[in-house]
């Protein structure tokens, strides 16, 4: 059974692989991920200076990747992120 320190964990990875995702496709990648953090902060409500991913709690993370997948899916035309990417983006084994 998974901790809580471990689903965190879990949620702080896949919130990090759609905003990698998103600001890798943006044209303008030198302030891209800027952009894209200050874009959630508004969507969340939330001040920059505590919207990222590390700062979240696993409420904060559930809002972001329904906020992340939403907008992945707008952009791309997919409803996730495949596998092979997430491991590209260095996911762990468990």
């Amino acid at each position: 059974m998974e901790t809580k320190e471990q689903e965190l964990g879990r949620y702080k990875h896949e919130v990090h692989c759609y905003l990698d995702t998103l600001w890798l496709i943006s044209s303008n990648k030198s302030q891209a991920r800027n952009s894209w953090y200050n874009w959630l902060a508004l969507q969340m409500g939330k001040d920059r200076k505590d919207t990222h991913v590390s700062k979240f709690d696993l409420e904060d993370c559930k809002l972001a990747l329904h906020i992340l997948k939403k907008k992945y899916i707008q952009l791309t035309g997919k409803r996730n992120i495949s596998k092979s990417q997430k491991k590209a983006m260095g996911r762990r084994k468990k």
